[in-house]
């Protein structure tokens, strides 16, 4: 819960930042009560302040509505963490077809979503549900802003057994285990696993909502294999993005005619996502009969669990060898005999 209440607060930067000075003020002497707040949140906090000034063009209106829907998803969020079987999280980004208030504009919208990242999960999740006060089709400058924000969108937790940490507390875990604790340590294991998830969801949620509310061009793409290879890093779940990003540029090849390099340069990208692997963790245990004593099955695996990203990988190379397309209208040839008669 400390860990909780610790990420309420650096989403109260995010409310600084449509909220001017008093706000920052306050929560900038809340933090620094707390012996624990690491020092660059106080630096953020200014750092909003200054970009709140600058912009300085959103209403006192729209500013009010942004504080009360971060305060309402604050809660959602911590009510979910709570009580996930009580207060399920949203299953998609629909704040604000449920609380539509016309005062929330993009542009106050894009400010808090650029702010400065505190706790990842809980402003995943407000950030995510943010978006939905966006247009569904967004202009081109709105584009450019979302795309910084998608590859600056806070990173997945990585899966229990990757690091030397949690490595080493599974060990002890089974040192003086017996063969009959088998099925109990294996279900801690699946329960640290699954709570993982449960945390990440909101981080994953929040980044294919932006992808999917980019415009599907080459730099999108980008993007969404950078977001792949990452939770590729993390052993988090990339099926939907993958299935999406598959049927996005297999439109866009058909439809834009990119040029060759382009496609060229999107093809290494999917086949170097395609065959990368991701560290090796800890799956399960396993009694070793002959020694006596507790094992783990190690493994290590990449983002596309099928073949999706290599038939986007072969496709993209096919189609970047074709030479472009000569659609110019030659003019036609004279019928046969009309050079005579013009003699």
């Amino acid at each position: 819960m400390n860990e909780f209440r610790r990420g309420i607060l650096d989403l109260a930067v995010v409310v600084a930042l449509v909220g001017g000075a008093a706000v920052g003020d306050a929560v900038a002497a809340k933090r620094s009560s707390n012996s624990t707040s690491p020092p660059a949140t106080t630096r953020a906090i200014a750092t909003t302040r200054a970009v709140a000034a600058g912009r300085g063009g959103s209403s006192d209106a729209a500013k009010s509505a942004l504080r009360a829907a971060v305060a309402a998803l604050s809660k959602e969020y911590e009510q979910f963490q709570r009580r996930p079987s009580d207060h399920p999280m949203r299953e998609a980004c629909n704040y604000f077809l449920d609380h539509p208030d016309e005062n929330v504009t993009s542009d106050v919208v894009l400010a808090a979503l650029s702010s400065p990242v505190g706790e990842p999960r809980a402003a995943a999740y407000v950030r995510w549900q943010l978006l939905s006060a966006l247009p569904e089709t967004v202009d081109e400058a709105t584009a450019k802003q979302l795309i910084v924000v998608y590859r600056a969108a806070p990173a997945p937790l990585p899966r229990t057994g990757i690091s030397r940490d949690d490595q080493q507390r599974m060990d002890r875990l089974t040192q003086s285990a017996k063969q009959a604790d088998e099925p109990d340590i294996q279900r801690q294991v699946e329960e640290a696993v699954s709570a993982v998830g449960r945390q990440n969801a909101p981080i994953l949620s929040y980044r294919d909502e932006l992808y999917r509310r980019l415009p599907k061009n080459a730099d999108t793409f980008a993007a969404a294999m950078d977001d792949l290879l990452g939770r590729c890093g993390a052993v988090a779940d990339g099926k939907d993005l993958i299935k999406s990003l598959a049927k996005d540029v297999r439109a866009w090849l058909a439809s834009d005619s990119p040029p060759p390099a382009t496609v060229a340069a999107l093809a290494r990208a999917a086949r170097k996502l395609a065959d990368t692997k991701g560290p090796q963790y800890y799956q399960s245990v396993y009694f070793n009969e002959r020694g006596g004593v507790f094992a783990w099955h190690k493994t290590r695996a990449g983002v596309d669990t099928g073949h999706a990203l290599k038939d986007l990988a072969v496709l993209l190379e096919e189609q970047s060898q074709r030479p472009p397309l000569n659609l110019d209208i030659k003019d036609a040839a004279p019928p046969a005999g009309a050079a005579a008669k013009k003699k």
